[in-house]
């Protein structure tokens, strides 16, 4: 995502992040840039690690910052989480 680019989140959600909340209710566009400056008040941490990018919303997050080899890695990470194959053994014993 570009960071000029604007992310819409749900409107009311629970799950929607107190930083996004600010910035609509201060009627900021919530881009990446504008939610890096006001999480981290003007002052982001330096260097950026991955570890930083994790607290971003996903919609937020741009791994091409640490280059195409993380970035394809999150990719894959993010993609691999809905086919995971469990079996009998895996699963709790019921008696």
């Amino acid at each position: 995502m570009n960071s000029t680019q604007n992310y819409t989140p749900p409107d009311n959600s629970p799950d929607t992040d107190h930083v996004v909340n600010k910035l609509k209710q201060l009627d900021i566009p919530v881009t990446r840039e504008n939610y890096i400056d006001l999480n981290w008040l003007g002052e982001p941490p330096d260097p950026w690690t991955p570890e930083d990018e994790e607290q971003l919303p996903e919609e937020l997050q741009d791994w091409s910052v640490f280059g195409p080899e993380m970035e394809k890695a999150m990719y894959e990470d993010n993609s691999d989480n809905s086919d995971e194959d469990y079996s009998e053994s895996d699963l709790p014993d019921r008696h």
